[in-house]
């Protein structure tokens, strides 16, 4: 076979090579099967020398180093340095794939590079962030006001609590004193004793929100709370949009002085596009006065073409979102996970410790701190992890 010369490498390093591979029991005995000749039956090929047995008729020896075409077989006292070098850039599995292929070899290689891309923490708390999941859509609820989202924002250091119904779209915007769970409440029980009280409350897991305070209220009051993960702001998605347009309002009456009452009664007399009717119209069943003079007084409720309408409009965004999405596998309790400490910041290695819903986990950091995080935010890895416990203790 005519083999190429090693005029492109280091005399040194060649000379490393061939001393490894002198030194080596097992390449001594593949080497002396390369010159005496392959046995005709697999059976009866040394055990060392069969994870070779495949390329016995692409390997040959060219001075004094095993080689398979082009590519060189490193002997084993060399490998660890070989995959520290080819990793020196920090690249992954397919980039150092490409880099050794064709160029060194050995049994197992690309098992052993996979492995080392998984284990390397630089490496693994650097990566983007998963591909999102299928946009799974929260239920609208059968009637107004029996399902809202609410979440708190800021506009000139002036906090503000939203409240949005899933229904009907019915925005509630109110100025807080105190971004407290306790003055959260006062403004909800207002709320509730001019609609109703609701069967579910949707929030993030903010401090206002996750308190025992605003625990005991919900359960008081009889109302089921459900909470989005952290840095999961689609799981709270109603309110977060509810939150973009009235932003966008309170912004631009600031602007231009104009009265923001004014604005607000009139985005709730707005038809929407799902539905052809208003959000006031949806929650009340009629139309509210407002500044613009109308004659139409007939009431108008959902009909079974609106709720249509609203199903096919919903089918519609989730089929766009998932185009690009898929499935997650499911975690377990006790798998090693990295997952994701803070917005926009790096991976961090944890262990699952319960699946609270579909997409919902409690996993904990290795100093033993518990964390809410969404299947999104977490990756699972081979690396054995240990948790320490508040003591100091594994």
């Amino acid at each position: 076979m005519q083999i190429n010369t090693f005029e492109d490498i280091p005399d040194a390093r060649l000379q490393e090579i061939r001393t490894a591979t002198e030194e080596d029991t097992e390449l001594q005995k593949l080497v002396k099967i390369l010159n005496e000749g392959w046995p005709q039956h697999r059976d009866t090929v040394p055990y060392c020398a069969l994870p070779y047995f495949e390329w016995r008729d692409e390997l040959s020896i060219q001075e004094n180093i095993i080689v398979k075409g082009e590519a060189i077989l490193i002997p084993k006292a060399l490998r660890k340095e070989m995959k520290n070098r080819l990793h020196s850039a920090h690249l992954g599995y397919d980039s150092m794939m490409r880099r050794a292929r064709g160029t060194i070899f050995w049994p197992g290689m690309a098992k052993e590079i996979k492995q080392m891309t998984e284990l390397c923490e630089i490496c693994q708390e650097s990566k983007p962030k998963n591909q999102r999941e299928p946009l799974i859509q929260h239920s609208d609820g059968q009637s107004p006001w029996a399902k809202i989202g609410m979440d708190l924002f800021e506009i000139k250091g002036r906090p503000y609590l939203v409240v949005i119904d899933y229904f009907s779209n019915f925005t509630e915007v109110d100025y807080l004193s105190k971004t407290t769970s306790s003055q959260v409440i006062t403004i909800l029980k207002k709320q509730f004793a001019r609609f109703g009280i609701p069967k579910t409350i949707v929030s993030d897991n903010g401090p206002q929100f996750s308190s025992d305070e605003f625990r005991q209220f919900a359960t008081k009051w009889g109302i089921n709370h459900t909470v989005s993960s952290p840095n999961h702001p689609q799981g709270n998605g109603k309110a977060e949009s509810a939150v973009k347009v009235i932003k966008n309002m309170i912004k631009k009456t600031l602007q231009d002085g104009r009265d923001q009452y004014e604005a607000l009664l009139e985005l709730r007399n707005t038809p929407t596009q799902k539905t052809g009717l208003s959000p006031t119209e949806i929650m009340f069943g009629r139309k509210t006065r407002s500044m613009i003079p109308s004659i139409n007084t007939e009431q108008k409720v959902p009909n079974a073409k609106t709720t249509e309408s609203r199903s096919t409009r919903k089918q519609s965004v989730k089929k766009c979102y998932d185009k690009r999405a898929k499935n997650l596998p499911p975690l377990g309790s006790g798998d090693s996970v990295y997952f994701e400490h803070k917005q926009g910041q790096h991976w961090k290695l944890g262990k699952v410790k319960e699946r609270l819903s579909e997409r919902a986990y409690i996993v904990k950091s290795q100093e033993g701190v518990p964390y809410r995080r969404n299947r999104s935010h977490m990756r699972p890895t081979s690396v054995n992890v240990q948790i320490r416990h508040h003591n100091g203790n594994y």
